[in-house]
């Protein structure tokens, strides 16, 4: 027998050992092509839903990561939400031992970040200056916060320059409703919401700059209903900013519109004085500043 038909043989059980019996691939998730709700019956269901909501206040874990001076922090901790419609809301944090170390916060003016862990920094500027030439970027935008919580009121389909479109996923199983303004020359994403098709609630939420760049991103799961009324709202949020590099997640729990006459007035005040060591006011160069600046406590 020739020397190399021996090596046949060898050569396939070698094959086979080394591939073993391999299972089939899983089969592709099917995608959906049946029946849909129109445009009228998802916005029906959203608008009276978050109608219902015009407040909310709930406890909260969360962890955070973030670029600081050129290095990546991370906090953690637990502790409260408060949001006011519209766009209200006081994002607190704390931990254990060392107490507040985080707090995410806008009025109808103002906006603050603070994180204290090493940085022991406020970040802070006029709601009216956000995306103008010379407003620094902040690790997280917490106007941004209250608009992808998915429990806003819509904006408005008779307003002739804002428009929403819908469209189906069908991989997803899910809508996906956009909403564009309208201008001389163009139309321009502002919002993008993802839907389940099942549930009618909220799993995506995308926002856009005029320029068309993604300002956050947020994947929305596990609606619970709120404590006094019949709607639901998510309960966990995994948030992205990408001109930061910045990520949040946020699980919700005891979800109601009031807790002990919160929120109201003081609830969203600007923070006076800051407690931190460093503010920086992000607007001083395209605006006067929208509070004083102080780098002491």
């Amino acid at each position: 027998m020739n020397p190399r038909n021996l090596l046949i043989p060898i050569a396939l059980a070698a094959l086979i050992t080394a591939t073993g019996c391999q299972q089939p691939p899983a089969p592709p998730k099917a995608n959906y092509y049946g029946q849909i709700d129109s445009l009228d019956t998802v916005l029906t269901h959203l608008r009276t839903n978050n109608a219902a909501i015009k407040t909310i206040w709930a406890r909260h874990d969360f962890s955070a990561g973030f670029l600081v001076d050129g290095r990546r922090r991370t906090v953690s901790g637990d502790g409260a939400l408060l949001h006011r419609k519209p766009g209200e809301l006081r994002f607190t944090g704390n931990e254990p031992i060392a107490g507040p170390i985080f707090e995410l916060g806008c009025n109808k003016t103002a906006f603050w970040v603070k994180v204290i862990p090493e940085t022991d920094t406020m970040w802070t500027g006029a709601l009216a200056n956000v995306g103008k030439p010379g407003c620094e970027d902040i690790p997280f935008r917490p106007d941004l916060l209250s608009e992808v919580l998915a429990v806003d009121d819509l904006p408005d389909t008779e307003d002739p320059l804002e428009k929403p479109v819908l469209h189906f996923d069908h991989e997803a199983d899910a809508y996906v409703l956009s909403f564009v303004k309208m201008t001389e020359t163009q139309l321009l994403l502002h919002k993008e919401l993802t839907i389940d098709r099942k549930t009618l609630q909220p799993v995506r939420v995308r926002l856009y700059e005029p320029s068309g760049r993604m300002v956050i991103s947020a994947e929305l799961s596990k609606p619970l209903t709120v404590k006094g009324t019949t709607a639901m709202m998510a309960t966990e949020y995994r948030l992205f900013f990408p001109s930061t590099d910045a990520t949040m997640l946020v699980t919700l729990r005891d979800l109601s519109t009031r807790r002990n006459n919160l929120p109201n007035d003081a609830s969203f005040r600007f923070p006076s004085p800051p407690g931190v060591g460093r503010v920086i006011q992000v607007d001083a160069d395209c605006a006067a500043p929208s509070q004083p600046t102080t780098d002491a406590r």
